[in-house]
């Protein structure tokens, strides 16, 4: 393992090509020089001490948009992986589940394109299409896990231009079945003829650490004019065969079967080329997950404070897609000259990367609820007088009544109005952050008296 000033250097390398007219590359510059610092200074940070503003909601999109638009640049791989990691340092003692960041991973460039969290009341199948409206996938070929094998998601990636490459399982029951039933084996009957198929299989074996893997990809484009699935191009048999070996003999063996759709035809993909996409897609579980988990101990780290393990979670992206680039030649800097306990005093962000909040400025209402309608429709808006922000136009600054952008609009009656009951008008900028004033409604119509 190198030493830590060689790790300083490489580091300090990296910095030196950054360009600083570009602000993705001078906030990165200005994050990653005080990581320099703090590996000379040689100093442990305290957990307890770790900063506020480390967790807010506002840090934490800026970074995570910093760290998406950087890896978007550059090389990228022709397939994309679709996965999810659970965040276990995240979780309170007192809270059930873990927080949950769902990933686009380029399994070749070791980049992570998207990243978007998956509340504990959601799940992967309505976050992936977000994930993949923020990155282009044209050209692209997507792979995930049988969760994402769902209608909307591969119709939304042949529209984006996109392919996919999904496993089948029991969830979709139906074509689970048909596939089944389509590559059953053949039992043929006196006085009946041979099936026709249209079948193409390929085979690879690989040995290695006392294991022989063994694994059988079959296509077929039969099921082609029979499925209503959103570009379905072919459907395949996944056969894998292990066996495990010592001292010469075979102790122990197993077998699984996996089905799987994809919207790449035979003339776009041969079946050594399928068979190659689906294994490459665990790149994601050891390029990515194992990375984070096991050298970055991400999991073992306690992030409670806010949304601090968020930002660690971006932040371990970035340097795992520079590792890959040589600038960092030792990914595990992280473990030896940085434990976690420094990572969290050193990622204290610069004033140029913490989003400062818009300055509101507001007046309060003196309405009449009509007559003829027996209501008043307020936007939120009604209340803004001179309110603005550094790096926002006024006009596309955003107002609600709650910390919702979407909550705009209110609706006042004789019966639901409270005259002159003090409440809040929230503020927005373009990056999400937010502040709010006071305000009060004074109503004059009669009719409410």
């Amino acid at each position: 393992m190198k030493s830590k000033q060689a790790r300083i250097k490489a580091i300090i390398k990296y910095i030196e090509s950054l360009d600083e007219q570009n602000a993705q590359d001078a906030c990165i510059k200005e994050i990653l020089l005080m990581i320099v610092d703090e590996m000379e200074k040689g100093e442990n940070a305290n957990v307890d001490k770790v900063s506020k503003d480390f967790g807010r909601v506002g840090v934490s999109r800026r970074v995570g948009e910093i760290v998406r638009k950087y890896n978007q640049r550059g090389e990228h791989g022709e397939a994309y992986g679709l996965d999810g990691k659970a965040v276990r340092g995240m979780r309170k003692k007192d809270e059930e589940g873990s927080e949950y960041l769902l990933s686009v991973y380029d399994v070749k460039y070791w980049k992570v394109l998207a990243q978007v969290e998956v509340g504990r009341k959601e799940n992967e199948i309505s976050k992936a299409p977000k994930a993949l409206e923020s990155v282009e996938i044209s050209q692209k070929v997507i792979t995930g896990d049988a969760m994402h094998t769902q209608k909307a998601l591969s119709g939304q990636i042949v529209r984006q231009g996109g392919d996919y490459i999904f496993p089948v399982k029991e969830n979709q029951a139906s074509l689970y079945k048909n596939i089944q039933q389509l590559f059953a084996p053949e039992y043929p009957k006196a006085g009946f003829g041979k099936i026709e198929t249209d079948f193409l299989t390929v085979e690879k074996v690989n040995k290695g650490h006392g294991r022989l893997e063994k694994r059988i990809l079959t296509t077929s484009e039969m099921l082609n004019s029979y499925s209503t699935w959103p570009g379905l191009a072919q459907v395949y048999r996944l056969e894998r065969q292990f066996q495990w070996w010592r001292s010469g003999r075979c102790y122990r063996t197993s077998c699984e079967v996996e089905f799987g759709i994809t919207s790449l035809s035979r003339k776009k993909i041969t079946p050594e080329r399928l068979l190659g996409f689906r294994r490459n897609h665990w790149g994601i579980e050891t390029g990515l997950h194992y990375r984070r988990d096991v050298t970055f101990k991400e999991d073992a780290t306690r992030m409670t404070n806010g949304n601090t393990g968020k930002v660690m979670a971006s932040m371990n992206n970035l340097v795992i897609g520079k590792n890959f680039e040589g600038v960092i030649d030792d990914i595990r800097f992280y473990d030896r000259a940085l434990n976690f306990f420094d990572i969290y005093e050193i990622y204290h962000l610069p004033s140029s990367c913490i989003p400062t909040p818009p300055q509101p400025i507001c007046r309060s209402l003196v309405s009449a609820i009509p007559y003829e309608t027996d209501s008043l429709i307020i936007p939120a808006r009604y209340f803004d007088k001179e309110s603005y922000d550094e790096g926002t136009p006024q006009e596309l600054l955003r107002f609600s009544y709650s910390t919702d952008p979407t909550d705009s609009i209110r609706v006042v009656t004789c019966a639901t109005a409270q005259a002159v009951v003090p409440f809040e008008v929230y503020v927005f900028d373009a990056e999400g952050t937010y502040g709010y004033c006071t305000v009060v409604i004074e109503l004059s119509d009669k009719f409410c008296l």
